[in-house]
């Protein structure tokens, strides 16, 4: 009986809580650590705001990545992320990126662009309280193709 209970108020709990979507406020830094057979490792540093009044986990998860709807790639958290409550911040992980064939020679064609339209497609494994779930994920951002320095990855 008393599990019971406990998990009625479990289930009370997390039913009534209202969750908020994380608004994703840019890329604030990052740095190549390596780039080696089509993948490249790279510490990446982003701002992020979560309105929750709970932390967020982001357990390992992967992403395709298309830049002006062509596929250039996956990219895979290998580590969690937590994300704190009712704070705005900014988070370090590091981030691993294969490289989709051709992916070099079509971003040789974004050099010199303002603006740059970044699809990311897939699922995210989260957790909140201990619970699991994976969310899809299909959003397109527009980002500031001059912070990207598309240069340095073609030897310019």
């Amino acid at each position: 009986m008393k599990n019971l209970i406990v998990v009625f108020l479990s289930s009370l709990i997390l039913f009534s809580c209202e969750f908020k979507d994380v608004d994703f406020n840019g890329i604030e830094s990052y740095k190549i650590e390596s780039f080696a057979n089509n993948e490249l490792r790279l510490n990446f540093a982003f701002k992020l705001n979560n309105e929750n009044g709970f932390k967020i986990k982001v357990k390992p998860s992967k992403l395709n990545i298309f830049v002006e709807g062509q596929e250039m790639g996956i990219a895979y958290l290998d580590k969690k992320v937590v994300f704190k409550k009712k704070r705005e911040g900014v988070y370090e992980t590091k981030l691993r990126f294969k490289l989709a064939d051709g992916a070099m020679f079509s971003a040789m064609k974004f050099i010199g662009k303002k603006q740059l339209n970044v699809r990311f497609l897939g699922k995210v494994k989260g957790s909140v309280f201990g619970l699991s779930k994976k969310f899809p994920v299909d959003e397109t951002k527009t980002i500031d193709a001059s912070k990207l320095n598309l240069g340095q990855f073609l030897g310019n």
